[in-house]
């Protein structure tokens, strides 16, 4: 299963360049972030569930998942929760998941705008329980910095860590945590 993220700072114009990407890398499930959409809903480019600011408004953030057309059957439902957030219910290799896309608050946003977008990941989060897994995809605007040995920070990441990441790291019991490292093919293993 490939799975990705991609900030695509506006999908209008871009929509073609970016199935065209993720066809030539096979990708599977994709979550673009800050693609300015407006209003909520779904497409057949390869299905794509998308939520965003309401119409009347200057585009501005929005969040969208890409899911392969093959693997479309195994969605059971999704949900727009708002133009930060989305979500969607699908079995991935038998197991019941829920896959969250988002598009976290910039570093430089206010203490409230901050406090009301992670409580709001919290609470979609809290929502799905502990009968299904949980993938969290996208730009959550987070420097977690890097550890070795760490239950939820791994040692790929950057040296800082910033007020974005703090709030990320504390964000969910590491019980429920499983810390998965992603190696990128051009990386030394140090």
């Amino acid at each position: 299963m490939n799975l990705g993220t991609w900030n695509v700072q506006g999908l209008s114009t871009k929509i073609n360049e970016v199935l065209r990407e993720i066809r030539q890398l096979n990708m599977d499930i994709v979550v673009l972030t800050e693609t300015k959409k407006k209003g909520q809903g779904s497409e057949n480019h390869y299905d794509h569930f998308y939520s965003g600011i309401s119409k009347d408004k200057r585009a501005q953030k929005g969040v969208s998942i890409l899911i392969k057309k093959s693997l479309r059957k195994y969605v059971s439902s999704w949900e727009a929760v708002n133009q930060r957030i989305i979500k969607i219910n699908i079995a991935i290799c038998g197991n019941k998941t829920t896959v969250i896309g988002t598009y976290g608050v910039n570093e430089d946003d206010t203490v409230n705008n901050k406090d009301d977008y992670f409580e709001c990941l919290s609470e979609e989060i809290s929502k799905v329980g502990t009968s299904r897994e949980v993938i969290i995809l996208g730009d959550l605007n987070a420097r977690t910095g890097k550890k070795i040995d760490d239950q939820i920070v791994g040692r790929f990441g950057e040296e800082v860590t910033n007020d974005n990441g703090n709030r990320l790291i504390t964000l969910w019991p590491t019980k429920y945590i499983k810390n998965t490292e992603w190696l990128l093919p051009t990386q030394n293993d140090t």
